[in-house]
């Protein structure tokens, strides 16, 4: 087993050994806390970093137009100012977007960022919640304590939550 494969199992375990004394008894409170949030820095260390992008937060801006190269409606520019793309529109010359469309597109462009962290947690989740369901020789679970189905369920409900509101967010043009 490789090292990365050894702290994971170990992450896995301190989330089962968390799940099983959380709410049961107020002891061991600070202990669980301090566990919890140890395992939440190693997984963000253990989290490859997203070489090559432009700092967040990244926005939209309305440009000048130049209509010997077309129109430009917006420009997406990073959280250190740098610009990232030209959002083009229609001209009678040039075949692209339509003037609604770069709105649209320019607001989903600006969530990218988020999106794939969103993307990261709920895989996150997802890799638990299918550790939680399969035994050790990868056979799935023919029954679960009701704690790991309240469990799952919270997990699954509070990341379906936020991928509703970032896919509204990302719906919604600048």
């Amino acid at each position: 087993m490789t090292d990365r494969a050894l702290i994971k199992a170990m992450l896995a375990r301190a989330d089962d050994l968390i799940a099983a004394i959380e709410g049961t008894t107020d002891q061991f409170e600070d202990e669980v806390s301090a566990l919890a949030d140890a395992v939440s820095a190693v997984e963000k260390e253990m989290s490859p970093p997203p070489a090559g992008f432009t700092p967040e937060p990244w926005r939209l801006d309305h440009p000048e137009t130049t209509p010997e190269q077309g129109t430009i409606l917006r420009y997406l520019i990073g959280g250190d100012n740098e610009l990232i793309a030209d959002l083009w529109a229609d001209t009678p010359d040039i075949n692209l977007a339509l003037p609604q469309d770069v709105n649209a597109n320019g607001a989903l462009l600006v969530r990218a960022p988020q999106m794939l962290a969103q993307l990261e947690r709920a895989f996150t989740v997802l890799d638990r919640i299918s550790d939680t369901l399969h035994y050790e020789d990868g056979e799935p679970v023919t029954a679960l304590e009701a704690r790991d189905i309240e469990i799952i369920f919270d997990d699954a409900r509070c990341e379906l939550a936020a991928i509703d509101t970032l896919i509204r967010s990302a719906r919604r043009p600048s």
